[in-house]
């Protein structure tokens, strides 16, 4: 069995409320994955949990957010970005 690591990534427009641009994305190792996501996200502003079934809860990612700029306009707009891990096992059908 082998460990796979899905990325969920969903980019926000926080200056209008709207969501933009959502996918997923095998990550592999979780090896600098937070740092990869600081630089290309910017600063992480808060953890993101999950709840389990026992009733407790898990870190499950991180939102990041910083200033973009619009394509057409050029003007400034807060960008956030909701990065949350899932994982799972793998099994071959050999």
């Amino acid at each position: 069995m082998e460990t796979v690591n899905i990325l969920d990534v969903t980019l926000t427009n926080e200056s209008t409320g709207h969501v933009f641009s959502q996918w997923s994305e095998e990550c592999g190792s979780l090896n600098g994955l937070f740092r990869y996501l600081q630089r290309e996200y910017g600063r992480c502003t808060s953890k993101v949990y999950r709840d389990l079934a026992d009733g407790t809860t898990e870190v499950s990612g991180w939102f990041f957010e910083k200033i973009d700029r619009y394509a057409d306009t050029n003007e400034p707009y807060k960008r956030g970005a909701w990065c949350s891990i899932r994982s799972y096992q793998s099994h071959s059908l050999d």
